[in-house]
C-alpha cells in the first residue's frame, strides 16, 4: 500500500504573525531576541519565495533588510553588508522598486560605517532616482523616498543627478 501524499502547502509568509512580531522587537531595541528569530523568519520568507510570485519574493527581501538593519545596529557590518547584499537580490528578482529602495537604503548604510561613503551616496542617488522613476503612486513609496534621503547631505551645486527631492 503506497504512502499517502499530502498536497504541497507552502510556509506562512512573513507578513503573518512572525513578520509584525519582528519588527515589534526591532521597534522596541529587542536586538538579541531578534537575532534569535531571525533564522525562522528567514527560512518561511524563503519557503513562501518558492511560490515564484513577486509579492513573496518581496517580503523575502523585506525580510533580509530587516536583518541587515539589526546586525548595522549591533555592529556586525560585515555581515549586515551580506545580508543587505541577499535584500538587494531579491528585491531585483521580486521586481519591487520599493523593495529594492529598502534594501540599498540598508546597503548604503553598511557602506557608510565602512568608510565607503562615495560609494553609499551613489547608491543612494541611484536607489532614489529608480524610486522616482518608477512613481510615487502608493503611500508606502512616496514615504519611503525623503526617508531614502534623509541621512544624506545635499549635493554641492551642479551636481546635475540629484534626485527632484534635492532640486
Amino acid at each position: 500500500m503506497p504512502w499517502p501524499t499530502r498536497p504541497h502547502r507552502p510556509a506562512p509568509a512573513p507578513s503573518t504573525a512572525a513578520w509584525p512580531a519582528a519588527r515589534d522587537l526591532d521597534d522596541q531595541g529587542a536586538h538579541a531576541r531578534l537575532l534569535a528569530a531571525l533564522p525562522g523568519l528567514i527560512a518561511d520568507a524563503h519557503s513562501s519565495a518558492a511560490s515564484r510570485r513577486n509579492l513573496d519574493q518581496a517580503r523575502l527581501s523585506s525580510v533580509y533588510s530587516l536583518a541587515s538593519a539589526v546586525l548595522i545596529k549591533v555592529g556586525s557590518y560585515e555581515r549586515a553588508r551580506l545580508t543587505a547584499d541577499r535584500a538587494r537580490t531579491w528585491a531585483e528578482v521580486s521586481g519591487s522598486p520599493l523593495a529594492a529602495a529598502a534594501a540599498a537604503r540598508e546597503l548604503a548604510i553598511v557602506l557608510r560605517h565602512q568608510d565607503h561613503t562615495d560609494a553609499a551616496q551613489r547608491l543612494m542617488t541611484t536607489a532614489a532616482a529608480d524610486l522616482e522613476a518608477a512613481g510615487l503612486r502608493t503611500d508606502a513609496s512616496t514615504a519611503a523616498y525623503p526617508q531614502m534621503l534623509a541621512p544624506w547631505p545635499t549635493p554641492p551645486p551642479g551636481a546635475g543627478t540629484a534626485p527632484r527631492l534635492w532640486r
